[in-house]
């Protein structure tokens, strides 16, 4: 990553462990940042965070004001950033009206001329959830451990059913 991504990821990481403390159990960089795919201006910046235990609403808002390109700016396209528990990490199960395995607790997005997105405790609620599947299951192989446990330890390894439903999905939504 160019030096403005990297102290980017290392001030978002310092807002993540400042804001959820000891609940925070690992932070992870994935998508094109960690395939040398990355394009500045084109790329996104894909962090996903794990959590022990979930958070009241507020400090999830709290968090995203902090995220949010009007207070941290993001020197890529955008930053996505998705928050995980333990449990969901680990024991990926699908959840009624879902597809997909891997319900977030928060999902966020934000950028230079983007309105913010905030997504709270997705139980499969007509989000494009495919991607979810895709960037844990490249995660896994390609992902950067920030923080705590290694990414293999922490994300269940999708099955290779679900992936190709994601795939397939991911194919129709464009």
């Amino acid at each position: 990553l160019p030096l403005a991504e990297r102290k980017y990821v290392e001030a978002v990481s310092d807002v993540l462990k400042n804001t959820l403390g000891d609940k925070l159990a690992g932070l992870y960089l994935l998508g094109s940042a960690t395939s040398n795919a990355y394009q500045p201006g084109v790329s996104d910046i894909n962090i996903a965070a794990v959590i022990t235990n979930t958070f009241p609403e507020s400090t999830y808002f709290d968090l995203t004001s902090k995220l949010s390109h009007s207070a941290l700016r993001c020197p890529a396209r955008k930053i996505e950033f998705v928050l995980y528990t333990q449990e969901s990490a680990r024991n990926p199960e699908i959840q009624p009206n879902s597809h997909f395995p891997f319900p977030y607790e928060l999902n966020f997005n934000s950028g230079e001329g983007i309105k913010d997105y905030l997504g709270l405790a997705n139980k499969g609620h007509g989000q494009s959830e495919h991607w979810f599947v895709l960037d844990i299951a490249t995660g896994r192989y390609l992902g950067k451990t920030l923080y705590g446990t290694d990414v293999k330890e922490t994300f269940a390894e999708p099955d290779w059913i679900t992936v190709r439903r994601a795939i397939s999905s991911g194919i129709w939504w464009y």
